[in-house]
């Protein structure tokens, strides 16, 4: 039989009406903590001591946090309990209509509350997931047991509601939840409408849809323990963004989750995972802000002919991506030594030749080393640029933003514009490296409140040009990219830093050993860690959780590896307060 699509719409517009309701309820008032403001400067410092964050009473508790599954959360939970039917293209489509966020890069973006337009989205999806899985044998057992085909009544709901409906709510049914199918179920047409009724309505309900921290009943109503289901929760989506695992449910249900050392030994199992790693490289890409589909193709053949340039992006995000797992799995590294090693992965010819080694073979343990680089912000993807003009701006801003934690306003319109306040002739451009032109563009002093810092931190990595490569001077084109002449660069200058004096520096290399050896750039790489293993702005509540994190890497020399653990395992995991 076909799903009568109108008929279930019509039945759940009224279901989705009461869960929204309920939904909207409990967000008020036990849980919704998501509008809160960023971060100023003065709330996560950049201190030269080792107090780097605003931690007054370690005694105080994060709040309630109950965050809508991000894109990457959904689709690999819809992955992960539906194997077959989300390969079809028509769910695949819908997937990716549904989620709000910004990606990986941009998680910050996404609503946690559903517009009309996403619930619609969400409905269609989950109505078409319980077409599909009908229309697959193998999907269909695995659902709802053998006894959906040979016995497909309110005995094998149950076994449903015992199994399968587990996973979806990634904890056991309440009485309510289980009344509440039943009555679905037993108002359906037939017994087939009615499992895929109640699989549909399980799908887009705030319980599959949501990751909870409700916790347990307590007569302290400030005052709460998470349960151990929404604690595998909170490791798994953390860790892995994935949905716990059956063992690990298994374990939430059976094991004694009060150790600390035991929810860390789970941490480690999810960080290992192949999701685990995935989630990691991509935290890199979010932390740096990262582009991998810059197109770089119609550089000048001066720079790199078309066939170097046609690989070299896949080649460097492939390189800096077996770099990341080298350092935080097989070697345990810690954030100084990301920054200053020059160990390469390159394999391909043109990369391995601006990293200045012989092309290694891609295996995992087949590394060289860069003679005149050092660490991940001398890789490409850091570098690169899609102009003859290395974006030296961008360059800055990102060092300032994410190494030295700087608030640094987005420039309005009107701003931008003073650039063009003092144009520059062709003429004079010919004559003119890329900082001076961008000294130029921003003397004006609205300007310089903040280029005052950003200029001369991307200057120093003018010895690296548009694609990465270690120049000590700079190709000029004209506008139309005809190769003119070369002129030295100039990469001295004095850095301003949060610490006591300025950073002098004649290249970018003596920039990232000094933050590599400050405790600025540790924590700033903390807050950016554990704001994205988190999937929330980190706020005045997490400074606690941050300087714990942030203390035992630099006074306990723990790993990178133990930051991402410990930004979601922390002393704090298990109690919560309400606003």
């Amino acid at each position: 039989m076909r799903l009568n699509t109108e008929s279930i719409m019509n039945k759940f517009f009224l279901i989705i009406q009461n869960s929204f309701f309920l939904f909207v309820v409990t967000f008020v008032f036990v849980a919704y903590q998501n509008c809160a403001p960023q971060h100023t400067s003065s709330e996560v410092a950049t201190l030269d001591s080792i107090d780097q964050f605003n931690c007054q009473d370690k005694k105080t508790l994060s709040i309630s946090h109950t965050k809508r599954l991000s894109t990457d959360q959904l689709k690999n939970t819809l992955k992960q309990l539906f194997p077959i039917v989300s390969k079809f293209t028509s769910v695949s489509q819908l997937m990716d209509r549904v989620s709000s966020d910004g990606g990986p890069q941009n998680f910050e973006s996404a609503s946690d509350f559903m517009d009309s337009s996403t619930l619609k989205s969400q409905m269609d999806l989950s109505l078409q997931i319980s077409e599909q899985v009908f229309l697959n044998t193998t999907e269909k057992t695995s659902v709802f047991t053998a006894c959906v085909v040979t016995a497909p009544n309110l005995t094998c709901l149950s076994k449903y509601l015992d199994g399968f409906a587990k996973k979806i709510f990634r904890r056991d049914l309440s009485a309510q939840e289980r009344l509440e199918a039943q009555s679905l179920f037993t108002k359906s047409v037939d017994a087939v409408e009615g499992f895929k009724n109640v699989l549909a309505y399980h799908l887009q309900s705030p319980q599959f849809l949501y990751i909870w921290e409700l916790g347990l009943e307590n007569t302290d109503t400030k005052i709460f323990a998470l349960t151990n289901y929404e604690l595998a929760s909170k490791l798994s989506f953390g860790l892995a963004d994935i949905a716990p695992s059956d063992a690990l449910m298994k374990a939430a249900s059976e094991v004694d989750f009060s150790s600390i050392e035991s929810l860390q030994k789970w941490g480690e199992i999810l960080l290992k995972s192949p999701a685990g790693k995935k989630k990691v490289t991509l935290l890199f890409r979010y932390w740096l802000h990262l582009e991998d589909n810059i197109s770089i193709s119609n550089l000048p053949v001066e720079i790199a002919s078309s066939t170097e340039l046609s690989s070299l992006m896949s080649d460097a995000y492939s390189e800096f991506d077996q770099f990341l797992i080298y350092m935080i799995y097989n070697t345990k590294s810690r954030f100084p030594e990301l920054l200053t090693t020059n160990v390469s992965f390159a394999r391909g010819r043109k990369l391995a030749s601006l990293y200045e080694h012989p092309p290694t073979s891609g295996l995992e343990d087949d590394f060289s080393f860069s003679p005149n680089r050092i660490g991940i912000l001398h890789k490409v993807p850091f570098l690169i640029s899609d102009t003859p003009r290395t974006k030296m701006i961008d360059r800055g801003v990102k060092i300032r933003r994410y190494l030295f934690c700087d608030t640094l306003p987005t420039p309005s319109e009107e701003v931008i514009d003073m650039r063009d306040d003092d144009p520059l002739e062709e003429g004079e451009l010919a004559k003119m490296t890329n900082r001076q032109i961008v000294e130029h563009q921003t003397k004006e002093k609205s300007c310089m409140l903040c280029h005052s810092s950003i200029n001369p931190t991307g200057a120093v990595f003018e010895n690296f040009g548009p694609i990465g490569e270690l120049r000590s001077k700079e190709k000029i084109f004209d506008t139309e990219l005809s190769f003119l002449t070369d002129i030295n660069v100039d990469t001295n200058s004095n850095v301003p830093s949060a610490l006591s004096r300025d950073i002098t520096s004649a290249d970018s290399t003596n920039l990232i050993r000094s933050l590599a050896q400050s405790n600025t750039a540790p924590a700033c790489f903390v807050k950016n860690v554990y704001s994205y293993m988190n999937k929330k702005i980190a706020t005045a509540d997490d400074q606690c959780q941050m300087d714990y994190v942030y203390k035992e890497h630099q006074l306990k020399n723990k790993s990178m590896m133990d930051v991402f653990i410990q930004s979601i395992v922390n002393l704090d995991i298990y109690r919560r307060r309400k606003e």
